[in-house]
């Protein structure tokens, strides 16, 4: 019989003969999605900006992605393109993760402040100046709250766990259901999955909220140069 160190290995790496695995693999395929989702979320939003019909056919394509389950997104990328698995999973986590940022992106983009525009118009800045540094740490600073919230639920709440997890957890539990396990080793393993991604999503707490109050603070120092020289 298994000691809880094993099966908390399990569920850490992945079973032996699909590692990486588990929390491993999870907090692998959710750091590169973010790495892929949030700089093209916030590209495709300034290019459509300033044109009302791809604005209109983004928000709604992405609308409806965001209204399927992410599951399905998972299939049919699975079968229609002829990609490597690890490839497949990031695709279809970066586009439902895209779903959501877009408009979030879109929302605060729109509600740039008509002063900070003309401040740019009067020092004469660059268009791709303006997206690249001035108002991507604007629009960024005032959506955090919301980026951070659907961090946490890509992590916690969305296929992530069940991308890794339809033919690992399949495997993992006929392993632990033809191995006999009583009620207590069930228990053992659900405190110990609990706890994992109890603590992992209180890590990300932990780092949105140093990170909103250091660099996405209220205070925007890039802004107030900018006035300080307007004056």
């Amino acid at each position: 019989m298994e000691g809880s160190f094993d099966i908390a290995q399990k569920m850490l790496f992945g079973l032996p003969h699909a590692q990486p695995g588990g929390l491993v693999l999870t907090w692998c395929l959710f750091l590169v999605t973010l790495c892929f989702s949030v700089p093209l979320s916030y590209l495709l939003v300034c290019l459509c900006s300033k044109k009302l019909v791809l604005h209109s056919t983004s928000g709604a394509c992405f609308a409806l992605v965001r209204g399927i389950p992410p599951l399905v997104i998972i299939f049919t990328i699975d079968y229609f393109l002829p990609l490597d698995a690890s490839a497949k999973g990031i695709m279809a986590l970066t586009l439902y993760s895209m779903s959501h940022l877009v408009p979030i992106f879109a929302k605060y983009i729109h509600l740039y402040p008509e002063s900070l525009e003309r401040v740019e118009s009067v020092l004469k800045i660059g268009i791709i100046a303006r997206y690249a540094r001035l108002r991507a740490h604007w629009v960024f600073k005032k959506s955090f709250l919301a980026m951070h919230t659907h961090f946490v639920s890509l992590f916690k709440d969305t296929s992530i766990v069940i991308l890794i997890g339809l033919l690992e957890l399949s495997a993992l539990t006929n392993l632990l259901a033809s191995r006999a396990y009583q009620l207590s080793d069930w228990l053992t393993i659900f405190a110990i999955c609990s706890a994992l991604y109890f603590f992992n999503v209180q890590l990300l707490n932990f780092v949105g909220d140093r990170l909103r109050h250091s660099v996405f603070r209220s205070h925007d120092r890039a802004t107030s140069r900018i006035n300080n020289v307007t004056h």
